[in-house]
């Protein structure tokens, strides 16, 4: 039976994932362990190869096995392979699921000559039906669903308090995004609403709970410079509202 390439791949990632293995010929013979004896170490390595190959290919579809497929799926909780690709398809684009991962999230401080940088991981809840991120700020961890739209990935996050963040960066068609561009939005340590740049950076050598937050000078050489030179400019990258008096016209004075 003609199934999706890049659903088959994805299942495969999420039993990579599941398992906690690498995706090689070695990683494959221990996750075919705790499955169906149908499914063996080869079967795991040529399904990999083949999909890969034909996606890299722009083959849309292949033919394969739709029972040992099921078989994979109901390990991870679905009922079958279909339940697999229909929540694939309402839940998760190519974009979104291409975040999943760690990244290191960058703003300006809206006071003072500083950089700010905060572990955040994109990840799929335990039912496998949300992509969320997850930021540690400085004092309070923000979590929230995230939704591709038009090129964007959106959020809104919440820490449990008063303090939230909504969040919007740039994907474009990239599916091996490094660095995303985004806005933030949010409500200052005076109950001011506040906004401006963010910046989200890969990470791929340092596991997240090893990740910690940090408050950088804007001239710290431990910053990559060229963040330091997009985040140099105050006025390109902190946007807070007037002075609010009696909620008039007379309010919105440069100040």
């Amino acid at each position: 039976m003609a199934v999706s390439t890049k659903h088959v791949l994805r299942l495969i990632e999420e039993l990579a994932e599941t398992l906690e293995q690498p995706m090689d010929y070695k990683g494959f013979g221990l996750m075919s362990d705790v499955l169906d004896d149908s499914i063996s170490q080869r079967y795991l390595d040529d399904l990999y190869r083949d999909v890969r190959r034909k996606i890299a290919n722009e083959i849309e579809f292949t033919r394969k096995s739709r029972i040992r497929l099921d078989l994979i799926a109901q390990y991870l909780k679905y009922k079958n392979f279909n339940q697999f690709s229909l929540s694939y398809n309402k839940r998760f684009s190519d974009l979104l699921s291409a975040c999943i991962g760690n990244w290191w999230s960058y703003v300006r401080a809206n006071t003072g000559e500083f950089i700010l940088k905060a572990p955040a991981r994109i990840f799929q809840d335990d039912n496998k039906q949300k992509i969320l991120m997850e930021l540690r700020g400085g004092e309070r961890t923000f979590v929230g669903e995230l939704i591709e739209r038009g090129g964007c990935m959106t959020g809104f996050l919440d820490s449990g308090t008063e303090k939230r963040l909504c969040l919007v960066f740039k994907l474009g068609n990239s599916r091996q995004i490094r660095v995303a561009q985004g806005i933030f939005s949010g409500i200052s340590t005076s109950g001011n609403p506040i906004g401006g740049r963010e910046l989200l950076v890969r990470e791929v050598n340092v596991e997240y709970q090893y990740m910690q937050w940090g408050k950088y000078a804007m001239n710290d050489d431990r910053i990559d410079s060229r963040i330091l030179s997009y985040f140099s400019n105050p006025e390109k990258n902190c946007l807070q509202i007037a002075s609010v008096g009696g909620f008039e016209l007379d309010d919105l004075k440069i100040n």
